[in-house]
């Protein structure tokens, strides 16, 4: 915002950026590709592109690159104190409703994690904590965990952010936002390896108990690879070419669908395991930190409704 411009005419100047703001926020959600933009300066060096393809890759970095000046422009907004003015504080509410509807709407491309950073960390900022933040905060969390299209990608984001800033801030999050957790639909997550192990040796024993306690050849092999959790024992040239399957395997899947069932039970096992880690430790917590202790109900109803995925590790802790 042009200083001149704030110190003469104040009121126009605010407006005048609040509209740039809103304006740019929506050409942007209208214009960005729903695929992330990768570095392909080192591809352009290997093989020789067409001028089509060179033309439409120019284009991406332009458009990637003033991206991310916008979103380092709120990001610099957001961290100015408001210059003992309040209208300054307008511009600053212009910027969080900027960001949540990136937040929401901007999901498929570049640096959503950086938006989900930025629109959570502006409740570190007191001249940010305030109803109308948190209010913004909490619509664009509904949104984007009631409406998830992206295979729990945008949703793990969230939740990574949310959990990260608890860590950092003492868990002085709002009641509002931290409730938002529950409107996640999961159902199915990948199951923890001790539990797999777990059931598969408790399946054994039951099929060794039914043939009269005769073992068989393949359930003894696979008894021996479970002592080494699970691992079996390769040469080192199995070892190599397991992990070049691998990566290539990792190549592959960066190419299909991010709906795709494998990526989708690791965005929810994720996103369980740090929202479990976060409802532990609130539940753990003494009287003596009030800002837990406020999220305690809440922690208890996304126990209610989500323990049943991870059963085996929640009977073996002790609150």
């Amino acid at each position: 915002m042009d200083e001149k411009a704030f110190n003469n005419e104040p009121e126009i100047a605010i407006l005048s950026s609040k509209l740039k703001i809103l304006t740019v926020c929506e050409i942007y959600i209208s214009i960005l590709p729903s695929y992330i933009i990768s570095d392909r300066s080192e591809m352009d060096e290997v093989q020789k592109l067409s001028k089509d393809v060179k033309a439409r890759w120019e284009n991406d970095k332009q458009l990637l690159n003033g991206y991310q000046d916008f979103l380092t422009l709120l990001e610099t907004v957001l961290l100015e104190d408001s210059r003992t003015s309040r209208k300054f504080t307008h511009l600053k509410q212009c910027c969080i409703r900027a960001l949540g509807q990136l937040l929401v709407k901007c999901t498929d491309t570049n640096y959503h994690k950086n938006i989900c950073n930025l629109t959570i960390s502006c409740l570190a900022n007191k001249d940010n904590r305030n109803k109308f933040t948190i209010t913004e905060i909490t619509k664009g969390c509904t949104e984007l965990f009631s409406n998830d299209n992206t295979g729990y990608v945008a949703s793990a984001n969230l939740t990574v952010s949310i959990c990260e800033f608890m860590r950092g801030h003492n868990f002085n999050l709002p009641v509002d936002i931290f409730e938002t957790f529950t409107l996640l639909e999961i159902k199915e997550i990948n199951k923890n390896k001790k539990q797999q192990i777990y059931e598969e040796k408790q399946q054994i024993k039951l099929r060794t108990k039914q043939a009269g306690y005769k073992i068989s050849k393949a359930d003894k092999q696979r008894l021996k690879q479970l002592k080494y959790n699970g691992k079996a024992h390769f040469s080192k040239a199995d070892r190599k070419k397991h992990k070049e399957q691998q990566i290539l395997d990792e190549t592959m899947d960066e190419t299909l669908s991010t709906n795709k069932k494998e990526i989708v039970m690791a965005n929810h096992t994720k996103i369980i395991e740090n929202v479990f880690s976060i409802y532990f430790q609130i539940l753990k917590s003494n009287k003596n930190k009030t800002g837990m202790r406020k999220l305690y109900e809440a922690s208890l109803k996304g126990l209610g409704k989500f323990c049943h995925l991870r059963l085996f590790e929640f009977l073996s802790i002790k609150i």
